[in-house]
């Protein structure tokens, strides 16, 4: 596969990329897009945080429905809906 090359439409908000110039081996001057890649542990983190944030907020949820309906557990509820 052949290297190529994507010029971007000018862009009037001020949008820009973090590139890097380089002469490649015909003479031809290039703009190369420099991409950094996260670490892994910092994705778990976050995921893992908001599934902390997902849990609670369920937990907070089913103690609502359990005072609205006056129930011990909203398994309850779900029970006599079904």
């Amino acid at each position: 596969m052949a290297d190529g090359v994507v010029q971007l439409p000018p862009d009037s908000t001020g949008k820009k990329l973090d590139t890097l110039e380089i002469v490649r081996l015909d003479t031809t001057t290039v703009e190369r897009q420099r991409v950094d890649a996260p670490d892994a542990t910092v994705l778990l983190a976050q995921i893992a945080e908001t599934l902390t944030l997902l849990l609670a907020e369920q937990k907070a949820t089913r103690q609502i429905m359990a005072i609205a309906f006056d129930l011990e557990d909203v398994g309850e509820a779900l029970a006599e809906v079904a």
